[in-house]
C-alpha cells in the first residue's frame, strides 16, 4: 500500500510539472509583453490601393490591454497629424496580436485593425495595418524605445 502511494504521488507530481512546462513553453507572451512606447514607420496604400501612404509615429502599451497611438500620416504627398480616440490591444499566447484603434480625424477615425507578431524579446513588433472596409493597407515595424545610454 505504502509503495503504491509513493508511486500515485510520483505520477501526480510529474504531470504536474509536465503541465507547468508545456504552459510556460507555449503560453509565454500576453497583454504584459508590450508595456511601453515603440516607435514605427510603415507605407502602404489608401483608397483601395489609388493613393500611397507612409506613416511614422509612436505607439505607448500599457501592459493591460491599453495604448495611446500618435501617427503623422503622408497620404499623397499631405500629411496629417492623427492621435487615438480609443486604443486596446491583445496578445495571444504565441506572439501574436491585434490592436483596434479610432483616430480623433474625421477622415481617418477608422476603425482600424493591425495584426502583429512580438520578436526578438519584445523589443520589435512588426506589424500590417487594415481598415474594416479594406481600402486601407499598410506594413511595417515597431521597435521599443530606450532611453538608456549606450
Amino acid at each position: 500500500m505504502s509503495s503504491r502511494r509513493t508511486w500515485v504521488s510520483v505520477l501526480i507530481v510529474g504531470l504536474t510539472l509536465v503541465g507547468v512546462a508545456t504552459s510556460e513553453a507555449g503560453g509565454r507572451f500576453s497583454r504584459r509583453s508590450l508595456r511601453g512606447t515603440y516607435g514605427f514607420s510603415g507605407a502602404g496604400t489608401l483608397a483601395a490601393g489609388t493613393v500611397q501612404a507612409g506613416l511614422v509615429g509612436l505607439n505607448s502599451f500599457d501592459g493591460a490591454g491599453g495604448c495611446d497611438i500618435r501617427v503623422r500620416l503622408n497620404a499623397g504627398g499631405t500629411v496629417v497629424p492623427l492621435n487615438a480616440a480609443e486604443c486596446s490591444y491583445t496578445v495571444n499566447s504565441d506572439g501574436t496580436g491585434q490592436i483596434h484603434v479610432r483616430f480623433d480625424h474625421p477622415v481617418f477615425a477608422g476603425p482600424f485593425i493591425s495584426d502583429f507578431v512580438i520578436v526578438d524579446d519584445a523589443k520589435e513588433v512588426p506589424f500590417s495595418v487594415s481598415d474594416v472596409s479594406a481600402t486601407t493597407v499598410a506594413t511595417g515595424t515597431a521597435k521599443k524605445q530606450s532611453n538608456e545610454k549606450d
